[in-house]
C-alpha cells in the first residue's frame, strides 16, 4: 500500500496491463509514468526514479481482522475472472516471506524460518526491530523495539519484563504502550529475489 501524494500532488493510478520483472505495472494518469506495484518505484516516464511512500499494512484473513476491528469499513469488490486465482498464504506459506523496509533498502524473513522462530529480535540498519509471526493466521509483523527484547513464552508474546503484547497490533496488554510498526509487506520469495538479487535475508541465504 502506498500514498498517492508525490511532490505536493495527488496522483491517480490505473493498471497498465503489462508485467515488469513478473510484477504488474501501474501508470499515473497525469504523466503516464509507469510504476511497479511491488516496489512503488517509477521505472519509466517523467517520474522515473521516484519512490512512492510506503504505508504500513497487514495481510490477514477478513475474519481475523474483524475480530480485532469489528467496526471496520471495507471496500466492496468482485473476484476477477482469469488466471490470477485466489490469494491464500496459509496453503503455500513456504513460498512467501515478509520483506521489511521499502524501495531497495529491504530484508527478507521467510515464513518457513519464522515457523521455527516466530519471534526475531534483529537490527534493520541501525534500528532495533522485532519480527513476530502468528503461524495459525500466517501473519507476520515488524515493529521498532527500542531497548526491549521479546520472546514467545507459554504461547504469549512478551518483553523482557514479562509484559504481554498483542503481536498483531503491537499494543501492550496494559494498554500503556504501542510499538511503532515498520514498513513491511508479504512477497512471493521468487519474485522478491528477482527485484532484490542482492537483498539481505535473515539467516543469510
Amino acid at each position: 500500500m502506498y500514498s498517492r501524494r508525490l511532490e505536493n500532488r495527488t496522483l491517480l493510478f490505473g493498471h497498465e496491463g503489462i508485467l515488469y520483472k513478473r510484477s504488474f505495472v501501474m501508470y499515473d494518469r497525469a504523466t503516464k509514468s509507469l510504476w511497479v506495484h511491488t516496489s512503488g518505484l517509477a521505472v519509466k516516464g517523467p517520474h522515473k526514479g521516484a519512490q512512492l511512500k510506503f504505508l504500513v499494512s497487514t495481510v490477514m484473513r477478513w475474519s481475523d481482522w474483524k475480530k480485532r476491528y469489528p467496526h471496520t469499513t471495507v471496500l466492496e469488490g468482485r473476484m476477477a475472472r482469469g488466471g490470477m486465482g485466489a490469494f491464500n498464504l496459509r496453503r503455500r506459506r513456504d513460498r512467501y516471506g515478509l520483506s521489511v523496509g521499502e524501495g531497495k533498502n529491504v530484508k527478507l524473513y521467510r515464513f518457513s524460518a519464522l515457523e521455527k522462530q516466530p519471534v526475531v529480535n534483529d537490527m534493520f540498519g541501525k534500528t532495533p526491530v522485532v519480527i513476530v509471526y502468528d503461524a495459525e493466521m500466517a501473519v507476520a509483523r515488524a515493529y521498532e523495539r527500542g531497548l526491549r527484547s521479546f520472546e514467545l513464552r507459554d504461547g504469549r508474546f512478551v518483553d523482557e519484563t514479562g509484559l504481554a503484547w498483542d503481536p498483531i497490533i503491537g499494543k501492550s496488554a496494559d494498554g500503556n504502550a504501542q510499538l511503532a510498526a515498520v514498513p513491511a509487506t508479504v512477497w512471493l520469495i521468487e519474485r522478491w529475489k528477482v527485484h532484490n538479487p542482492k537483498g539481505a535475508e535473515h539467516g543469510g541465504k
